[in-house]
């Protein structure tokens, strides 16, 4: 027992009780800095009780109000200026014993960056027990390993991250987390909301919760940090506020059936989404001054967001994910073994504090990011075409130090050869690619690829040409048949009033005419793959979407007509049909001209991207070299057109 309380027992002149000074912690609050005293009270009867008291208690006498049992003072004012005077004494021969943080995530104090936890702080030399922040359930539960275990647990974790494939896109949005706050100061914001969605069983909470584990501790401490959407909204923004640096969990977005529930939902996704995009608290919930120091990760099996709001957020579809065995595996693994993540985002964390106090990286970093940003944006085209590339941009940077972390740790040429970086690049444009998708569709895609299509291709209009029906009778002349048949020499072939291929010469033509644009099927697949191809060449589209532009996704956009066909219970879309071919037969220097069937795609020709099409090269039956002849039956040609073109054209979605 130090000299103060040995006055105070010995005397009872002040108190019948006595104080043991135990040390002080400094409080760090917004730059400020308030000493917290450690004081412990003995009662008369053996009663004991830890105080801790701030300057401005000890200062107004009124500590000895916190104390929680009977006592009795003779003179408190003697007793508070003997107490004050014996901490000043001691005070000046020792160190704090903690630092106390008011907050979680990144402090710079004293040139210095540190990680902080509840329980301590991860700083350039280590895990340090004695600085630590003042907001609780945020508990480190790995440990740093050391330097020579760093190798096995990086190439464990790779293994893991190319067996999991989607996973590793999770693990790179986390580290986007940890590097938020710092690199804000730079002027570039990594701020972005991770969507992750699926069919239930996908495994959607289980990846939620281990790949985004920083902190590596058990499920049981997990999910006390993991939010739903049917929580009170103060609790859930409160729980964004103070989640600096590590990520904030929101889990199981479903159609709630009650209304009450799914308002709340859709108000709490809503101010999550903007509140991390934007970096501080949503003005609605009035502390719009409050910083939002890290990233959410949502996961739900179902998603109703606006255009303004997909444009905030990355998309991850993983709906049947647990369906291969290597996938659940990998989430067994962790299962098991909680505390690797916290090993491995533990040591990133160690190693990028030393890397905040170099200029040298930091300039790099910045100007790697602006260089990335001053590239073609093959997404300008669609709506929110900005913010994609933007967020592309930046899992490009939080990949750049990724790869420098690996470097730093020796194990380049073995991430290659186990094919990580490849997988994280992939799940990098896959992901951007879902998002672009999710905001604008591909129509802008479409639309691009078309028009390089038109671009190269010439159109023949059908002339409504007379031919008698035999060359002994005057009386009976149609239509020339020849004309409205595909050539080898078409691409584009517009008949502009359907109805009358099947008239006589005297129909006029309807005052509201049946256009009809069609191409054969082989050379329209042929020019889409020449189309898709320049467009990528040019910029235009990223490389991933190659595979993305079918059939199926033009007549979505309305570019290709189709007809929805019902046999029993199934429904299916028919966008090929057959159409009309002329052929020509030579025998002896003499050509007869005939009709076979042939695969062909009509288009809708009132879709924006035809309106190039009136510009391109034309040429008509007459420009070949053997005419117009034309011996082709007349009843069999109709039946086909009429059937090419029979029923309603369906435009868009089913």
């Amino acid at each position: 027992m130090d000299q103060l309380a040995k006055i105070v027992m010995d005397d009872k002149k002040y108190a019948d009780f006595c104080v043991k000074y135990c040390g002080y912690d400094l409080h760090i609050e917004n730059e400020e800095v308030h000493p917290i005293y450690h004081l412990q009270v003995v009662g008369s009867e053996g009663e004991k009780q830890d105080l801790f008291v701030s300057s401005q208690e000890l200062n107004a006498g009124k500590w000895h109000k916190k104390i929680g049992f009977l006592i009795q003072l003779r003179s408190a004012k003697k007793l508070n200026d003997l107490v004050i005077r014996t901490i000043q004494e001691q005070k000046n021969t020792c160190l704090p014993e903690k630092r106390v943080y008011h907050k979680l995530g990144w402090k710079k104090w004293e040139g210095e960056w540190r990680f902080l936890f509840t329980n301590g702080a991860i700083t350039s030399s280590g895990f340090s027990k004695q600085e630590i922040s003042s907001i609780q359930g945020y508990e480190f539960g790995a440990e740093l390993p050391p330097k020579e275990k760093v190798t096995e647990l990086e190439t464990q974790f790779a293994k893991l991250l190319v067996k999991g494939d989607s996973i590793s896109l999770v693990f790179l949005h986390s580290l986007m987390s940890i590097l938020r706050e710092p690199l804000r100061e730079m002027g570039f914001d990594l701020g972005i909301t991770l969507w992750i969605y699926g069919t239930p069983s996908s495994g959607k909470t289980e990846i939620l919760r281990y790949l985004t584990n920083i902190r590596g501790v058990s499920r049981s401490e997990i999910d006390k940090r993991i939010f739903s959407p049917s929580e009170g909204i103060p609790l859930v923004m409160s729980g964004l506020a103070e989640s600096a640096g590590i990520p904030f969990l929101l889990d199981d977005v479903k159609r709630e059936k009650v209304q009450g529930r799914r308002d709340n939902a859709r108000v709490i996704i809503d101010w999550v989404l903007r509140s991390t995009y934007r970096g501080n608290l949503v003005k609605t919930y009035d502390k719009s001054k409050t910083t939002v120091d890290t990233n959410a990760v949502i996961t739900g099996e179902y998603m109703e967001t606006d255009r303004s709001q997909s444009g905030r957020l990355l998309y991850m579809d993983i709906s049947g994910y647990l369906n291969l065995k290597e996938h659940s595996d990998v989430i067994r693994t962790f299962q098991e073994n909680p505390k690797i993540t916290g090993y491995i985002y533990g040591d990133f964390i160690r190693w990028f504090a030393k890397k905040l106090n170099c200029s040298e990286s930091l300039m790099e970093w910045k100007q790697f990011y602006r260089e990335k940003q001053r590239q073609s944006n093959p997404y300008l085209k669609l709506g929110d075409g900005v913010r994609i590339y933007e967020n592309y941009c930046m899992l490009q940077l939080t990949y750049y130090i990724w790869k420098q972390y690996i470097m730093y740790c020796g194990l380049e040429n073995q991430m290659f050869e186990l094919g990580v970086y490849k997988v994280m690049e992939k799940n990098i444009d896959k992901v951007i690619e879902e998002t672009a998708i999710l905001v604008d569709g591909i129509t802008s895609f479409c639309i691009s690829v078309m028009g390089e299509v038109i671009k190269s291709s010439h159109i023949r209009k059908a002339n409504f040409y007379e031919q008698k029906k035999s060359w002994l009778d005057h009386t009976s002349p149609s239509w020339d048949m020849r004309e409205f048949c595909l050539d080898e020499e078409d691409e584009f072939l517009l008949i502009d009033d359907v109805e009358r291929v099947w008239q006589s010469i005297s129909y006029i033509g309807s005052v509201s005419p049946r256009i009809v644009l069609l191409m054969a099927q082989d050379k329209f697949q042929k020019k889409l793959e020449q189309a898709v191809q320049k467009v990528i060449e040019n910029n235009k589209m990223p490389q991933g979407f190659r595979g993305k532009i079918t059939l199926k996704e033009l007549a979505d956009c309305g570019i290709i007509a189709y007809r929805n066909e019902t046999s029993g219970r199934t429904t299916r879309r028919r966008y090929i049909k057959d159409y009309p071919e002329a052929k020509i037969d030579w025998d002896n220097d003499k050509q007869t001209v005939y009709m076979e069937e042939t695969s062909a795609i009509q288009f809708n020709s009132f879709s924006p991207c035809f309106e190039g099409l009136a510009e391109a090269e034309r040429y008509t039956l007459e420009d070949l070299e053997w005419g117009c002849a034309n011996t082709i039956d007349r009843g069999e040609c109709n039946t086909l057109v009429k059937a090419f073109v029979a029923g309603k054209v369906a435009q868009g979605k089913d």
